[in-house]
């Protein structure tokens, strides 16, 4: 389906992301998420940590992008244990080459922590409003 979609968009598949949850991650089969890959589709790992095994699924599903789940991000701020497991999750997916995103910086000083511990992407409405969708035009048959 997604080379159909690509193929009548014209879109370059460098240019597409799917943002697949931990769910959808760990029972898609791994064969068909390398020929996404190869075919220059970017895989995003969203809310990364909302689940129990975040980890294995990252291990067996290598990704482009890793979104670390909101409740990791709102203790951003914060001194501690809440800041030492945001920073593991954002040095675990650099070391593997990762985009890393915060998802949710709703505070200052949280983007001032993710900054601090070189995230240097952020999704939230602290950072902008999301944008009306744009008409797509693409052939009917």
């Amino acid at each position: 389906m997604v080379c159909d979609v690509l193929a009548a968009s014209g879109l370059e598949p460098e240019r597409l992301v799917l943002e697949l949850s931990e769910g959808a991650l760990a029972s898609a089969p791994a064969a068909d998420v390398e020929a996404l890959r190869a075919l220059g589709v970017r895989i995003a790992f969203d809310d990364f940590g909302s689940g129990i095994g975040a980890l294995d699924v990252l291990r067996l599903r290598p990704v482009d992008i890793v979104k670390i789940a909101r409740p990791f991000v709102d203790g951003a701020g914060r001194p501690g244990h809440e800041r030492s497991v945001l920073s593991m999750v954002v040095q675990v997916g650099t070391m593997f080459g990762m985009q890393v995103v915060a998802q949710g910086i709703e505070r200052e000083d949280q983007r001032e922590a993710l900054a601090a511990l070189s995230c240097e992407l952020g999704q939230s409405y602290l950072l902008g409003r999301p944008l009306p969708q744009a008409p797509v035009q693409a052939p009917v048959s």
